[in-house]
């Protein structure tokens, strides 16, 4: 699947990431300046940071890049806090959603005040972030955080960019996308409870299984679903009807 990549800060991209780009061992044509706003066609992304020194990826151009000096070249490193991906999202991508101003941090057993500028990121409310995996046993950190990795690095205000960060879960809203198909919209988390609904009318269940996190529901989830009540509802007044007509 293609994949753009557009720039959202004038940035630098590198043949060494280890350098940064005003050190003067990092030659002129080994860096390549991109500004704000370009769009760039990408062949392959690596996005496993932790081999960059944990904000760096390691990305293969469409085109070669020219730079002031020497040759131009198809493969850079890219500082991921810079850059965002503007192809299509696939369908199993999951959105980690800032319901008000938090902060995301690297131990979850300190308070935000007492931790270090470099482990910690201050969210704020609206905020929508791409998750890469998520370990929502709140258990394991201390009842009330997750460990969350995100699609891209987050920047906290010194220090290098991090993917994995403990969030506090009360502040976040964790949402899952819905697969489409030709057939109409096939369950994904969001749905689960609706169609719990439809096999408990088809099958006379006696009993729904309520939903684990109530967040999971989109406000178009319950929509459709006290559509499907009403018209429920609305379906059995029917037959009644028809059925005491008959009798008659």
């Amino acid at each position: 699947m293609p994949i753009t990549l557009r720039v959202k800060t004038n940035t630098t991209f590198k043949q060494d990431w280890r350098l940064q780009s005003n050190n003067l061992q990092l030659q002129e044509q080994n860096k390549y300046l991109a500004q704000a706003g370009q769009q760039f066609r990408v062949s392959s992304i690596d996005r496993n940071t932790q081999k960059y020194g944990g904000d760096h990826w390691l990305v293969t151009f469409e085109q070669p890049l020219q730079p002031n000096q020497g040759k131009a070249k198809t493969i850079w490193y890219v500082y991921a806090p810079h850059v965002e991906e503007l192809s299509a999202v696939p369908s199993t991508s999951t959105i980690l959603r800032v319901r008000t101003n938090t902060t995301f941090k690297q131990d979850w057993r300190e308070q935000s005040s007492k931790l270090a500028q470099e482990d910690k990121y201050a969210a704020t409310a609206g905020q929508q972030l791409r998750v890469s995996s998520i370990d929502r046993d709140a258990q394991r950190y201390g009842g009330d955080h997750w460990k969350v990795t995100f699609v891209q690095p987050l920047q906290p205000k010194q220090g290098k960019a991090k993917s994995t960060w403990f969030v506090y879960v009360p502040d976040v809203m964790y949402e899952a996308s819905v697969y489409k198909s030709n057939m109409g919209i096939v369950p994904h988390h969001s749905n689960r409870y609706i169609m719990q609904y439809l096999q408990h009318q088809t099958n006379k269940s006696t009993s729904i299984k309520p939903v684990t996190n109530a967040s999971l529901l989109s406000p178009s989830s319950i929509f459709l679903l006290c559509f499907l009540c009403t018209s429920a509802v609305h379906f059995k007044k029917f037959l009644k009807t028809i059925f005491l007509h008959f009798m008659h």
